[in-house]
This record gives structure tokens, C-alpha cells and sequence, in this order.
């Protein structure tokens, strides 16, 4: 058999990796929310790739694994000075489009997305972590859009803030987030699954000759 032929067989196990990984939706939403249209007083609803974002879910994991995060400040509206923090990083709304980056290792089906949105001037006004949202109405709540896109580029989730600045407007535009996510690893069952697929095929290659 020809080394070019191992070659590909190769190329093609990595492939099944890469793609199951890729088409997989690595985040959901949990109940406590409800979907509604985005509002006209939205500033940015033509950017956004979506007619519709939940208000009051939590957002949670819905593949396990390790994971590298990337949170972007996409756009703010407010004049109050906001910030999303997320494993123990920080990222303010200003500069717009600055962003952190985060590992993180031994995720489960379920667990958090780990951020929370808060105020950092005026002082003296509330924060909401994700598992702690509130619906729409309340002072302060976060909204979600998956799988969605902000002037044509692509992400896992959006998460826009209300502040609470303008009397509960709930317009979720005070400040806008982007997550991106990629697996570190893909899970050993996959990998396995893969390295029988090479095999069997390695097996019928060396038959056939």
C-alpha cells in the first residue's frame, strides 16, 4: 500500500474530528426566559443577524470538553460605563471591539457560561451573573441570541445588556457581546470512533490489493 494512501486516510479521520466538532451547537439556553422581537429602539437590531433574542435564560453548555473563550465588546449605547467580566477577566465596554480570551478545561453538559454584566460608573448599581437573570421588566437582565451574527460575523452567542439606565426601556443595547468558542480537544469517543474508521478502512485497502 502507498504511503500517500495511509496519508489520506489520515486526512480523512481528522476531518470526521474536525467537522463533528465544528457543526456541533456547543451552547443552549436554559427555561427561565422567553423569546421576544428585538425592539425598533434597539440601536443596533440591523446589525444583528436575528429578528428575535431571549430574555431571562441562563446560558449553559451543551457539549462537554475543554474550551477556548473569546468575549468581544461589540457596540454600547449607554452613557453609564459598563463591563461584562468573565473568569476572572475583565472587559470593559470601552474600547469598543477590545476583547479577552480565556481557557477553559473539563467543561460538562450543563455548566455555566461563566460572565457577569454590571456598571462601573455611577457607582452603586447592580451587576447580573449569568444563572441570575431576570426577565423582561426587571431593572437589569441580559439577552441571548445563539448562533447568530453582528455585522455579518459569525458567533456562538450575543449577549446585550440593559443597564437600567433609561427606566427598564429593556431595548438590550447598552452594551453588546459577542462569544466565540472553539474545542481544544476533541471528545476521546470521537478520536476512538475516528482511529476504527482508519483502520477499518487500512484493512480493506490491504485486502483489495
Amino acid at each position: 500500500m502507498k504511503l500517500t494512501s495511509l496519508k489520506h486516510y489520515v486526512a480523512v479521520a481528522a476531518l470526521l474530528i474536525v467537522g463533528a466538532s465544528a457543526n456541533a451547537s456547543l451552547l443552549k439556553l436554559d427555561d427561565d426566559g422567553a423569546t421576544h422581537n428585538i425592539v425598533n429602539s434597539n440601536n443596533f437590531k440591523n446589525n444583528l443577524g436575528a429578528s428575535q433574542y431571549d430574555i431571562g435564560s441562563n446560558v449553559l453548555f451543551d457539549v462537554a470538553g475543554n474550551f477556548e473563550i473569546t468575549f468581544t465588546a461589540l457596540a454600547q449605547e449607554s452613557g453609564w460605563n459598563n463591563f461584562l467580566s468573565a473568569y476572572g477577566q475583565s472587559l470593559p465596554e470601552t474600547p469598543i471591539n477590545g476583547s479577552i480570551t480565556v481557557m477553559v478545561n473539563s467543561v460538562s453538559i450543563g455548566d455555566l457560561l461563566q460572565f457577569t454584566f454590571g456598571v462601573t460608573s455611577p457607582t452603586g448599581k447592580g451587576t447580573v451573573s449569568n444563572g441570575g437573570n431576570f426577565g423582561i421588566g426587571s431593572e437589569q437582565s441580559f439577552a441571548t441570541i445563539l448562533n447568530s451574527t453582528f455585522n455579518n460575523v459569525s458567533y456562538d452567542a450575543i449577549l446585550l445588556w440593559d443597564d437600567s439606565g433609561a427606566n427598564q426601556d429593556d431595548n438590550h443595547d447598552d452594551m453588546i457581546v459577542g462569544v466565540t468558542i472553539s474545542r481544544v480537544s476533541a471528545p476521546s469517543t470521537l478520536i476512538l470512533f475516528s482511529f476504527l474508521a482508519v483502520v477499518g478502512l487500512l484493512r480493506a485497502r490491504k485486502v483489495a490489493c
